[in-house]
């Protein structure tokens, strides 16, 4: 049994994602050496990763990055953060009504992204391995160029599987339709048999590209709000120039990500109910025997496989996802944190001053909203996925996210000097209702979907 770290598994940007297929795949026994040498001998793997060749580098990238670098780098741009708030505030203003500049909000933005990317080089430059987990990566952990032990490796499969704590699947439309991918999930459900838990994470590279996008998508609009009212004091027309081309922009990449994720993430279901795995795929024919063999080994008969997979695995997956339009908290977390970041901005450029009260509300209300966006945004790209005509259902998204984005943007403007102190304790609540509601109470929007006309 060998094991890898996550920083050869994703060194050069994913280097080692970028081919279709593995088993394709021609390597000379230097690059073969050179790969396998990236590996190393162990009793025990944390993490077996199982993917399919054929999805893109890009996703399984960011994907990887948000499954072992989120909270590294939400602590990390926390601190960078904290460290520009305080520094800011030691800084003597020139004048009272000095400009805002978004010094925290850049700072902790760029960090949040550079240590989303870069983390897991940290533990391995410092040689920390213990802190590093330990991964099962088939490209770096079987040997690639002598093809008895290559496929002594890819035998064995099951007993790396039983050896894991955790099998991460990242998964894709593909996922189930090729073959070696049903074979982990057989050689996963086989030895596992006995405790009835499966240790299975899935992460969709769909939700992992969306996620990712609109992280990018709302940290340029929190940099555009700031930069609106930065340029207000001397630019009637800030709000055309900024915000509006931005809006737009943001709306149709939110539109595409998360249309294309709520599209997919609706098949899983299909694809779990309707398992069949004498419909998979695989590079070579002559390879089908063999899997079959294995499994009718394991199951007695393909059937009695594909009953596993359409029981057990699809319940497993329906509670560690949620519903078809969940979204998962933790990643709200980010969009949340790029607005206390321009809040203290804010509070270091003397705003809240005056009317505290009211702007310390609009402070609470502010981050609920970002927090609420995206899981909104995936709850009416799932409505408008049960339209016919997907064009149309993309025009409506995209307006619906404009006028999202807009409420967004402006939303704080409700509270100013003279709202009565119980308006803004409705409007703090309502923006904290609504974002608890769209990331935990999934099931309640569900219902009220299933009644509805589009759900007809």
């Amino acid at each position: 049994l060998r094991a890898t770290c996550l920083y050869h598994t994703l060194e050069s940007f994913g280097f080692h994602f970028a081919v279709s297929s593995l088993a394709t795949a021609s390597f000379t026994s230097e690059q073969a050496d050179k790969l396998y040498l990236k590996s190393y001998d162990t009793d025990n793997v944390q993490v077996f990763i199982s993917h399919c060749w054929r999805d893109k580098r890009f996703p399984k990238l960011v994907a990887l990055w948000i499954r072992f670098n989120l909270y590294p780098a939400l602590l990390c741009s926390s601190i960078v953060g904290a460290i520009v708030f305080v520094a800011s505030l030691s800084k003597q203003r020139v004048e009272e009504d000095e400009l805002m500049t978004p010094t925290v909000l850049l700072a902790g933005v760029g960090s949040f992204f550079l240590s989303l990317a870069f983390w897991h080089h940290v533990p391995f430059r410092l040689g920390c391995r213990k802190s590093q987990r330990s991964l099962f990566f088939d490209k770096l952990c079987v040997y690639q160029y002598e093809s008895d032990l290559r496929q002594q490796g890819i035998d064995s499969f099951a007993a790396y599987i039983a050896k894991c704590d955790e099998i991460l699947v990242l998964w894709s439309p593909e996922y189930f339709t090729r073959l070696w991918c049903t074979l982990e999930m057989a050689a996963l459900v086989k030895t596992h048999a006995d405790s009835g838990k499966l240790p299975l994470y899935f992460m969709p590279l769909g939700l992992a590209k969306a996620a990712f996008l609109s992280w990018i998508s709302l940290a340029l609009l929190c940099v555009a709000r700031e930069l609106q009212l930065l340029l207000d004091t001397f630019y009637w027309m800030a709000d055309f120039v900024v915000l509006t081309p931005l809006l737009i922009l943001n709306a149709l990449i939110f539109g595409l990500a998360i249309d294309r994720y709520a599209q997919a993430r609706r098949s899983l279901t299909k694809q779990l109910e309707t398992f069949d795995v004498r419909e998979s795929r695989c590079a070579f024919e002559s390879d089908r025997e063999t899997v079959y063999h294995t499994i009718r080994e394991w199951f007695t008969d393909l059937d009695g496989f594909n009953n596993n997979v359409r029981l057990h695995v699809r319940d497993h997956v329906a509670s560690s996802l949620g519903w078809e339009f969940h979204f998962p908290k933790r990643l709200t977390f980010p969009p949340m944190l790029f607005s206390i970041f321009t809040q203290l901005d804010r509070i270091a450029a003397g705003d809240f001053e005056h009317q505290t009260m009211f702007k310390i509300f609009a402070f609470i209300a502010d981050i609920a909203r970002l927090g609420a966006l995206i899981p909104i945004f995936i709850l009416l790209s799932y409505c408008f996925a049960k339209m016919g005509r997907r064009w149309l259902a993309f025009i409506l998204f995209v307006i619906c996210a404009l006028c999202f984005q807009s409420f967004l943007t402006y939303g704080e403007q409700v509270l100013h000097e003279g709202t009565p102190v119980w308006l803004c304790v409705l409007e703090v609540t309502s923006q904290w209702v609504t974002y608890f509601l769209t990331v935990k109470a999934s099931w309640i929007a569900d219902a009220v979907l299933s009644r509805c006309i589009l759900g007809g």
